[in-house]
């Protein structure tokens, strides 16, 4: 098997700096869960796909088109519903 490609790829900054990324999110997501309940915890992974629709209009120039518009809106109803339901009674 030829295992070229990955010692050539170790040697691009930008892949260390995914690695480290990655290595940084598990770290965050694993203080999240030792804070919360998983099932409070899971639906704000769902806003990650806000934060790729916004960063693409602010940072890429991208138009947003009205059917992403409406998803994104059904999206963050969804979370608030979620969110709702994951309350314990007071």
């Amino acid at each position: 098997m030829d295992v070229w490609w990955l010692l050539d790829a170790l040697r691009l900054p930008c892949v260390w700096i995914l690695i480290f990324s990655d290595l940084g999110s598990f770290v965050a997501w694993m203080f999240v869960l030792s804070e919360f309940q998983l099932s409070e915890a899971f639906p704000a992974t769902a806003l990650t796909y806000i934060v790729i629709l916004l960063g693409g209009y602010l940072v890429l120039h991208e138009h947003i088109q009205t059917a992403q518009l409406i998803g994104t809106l059904a999206i963050l109803a969804g979370i608030a519903l979620v969110g709702r339901g994951t309350r314990s009674p007071s």
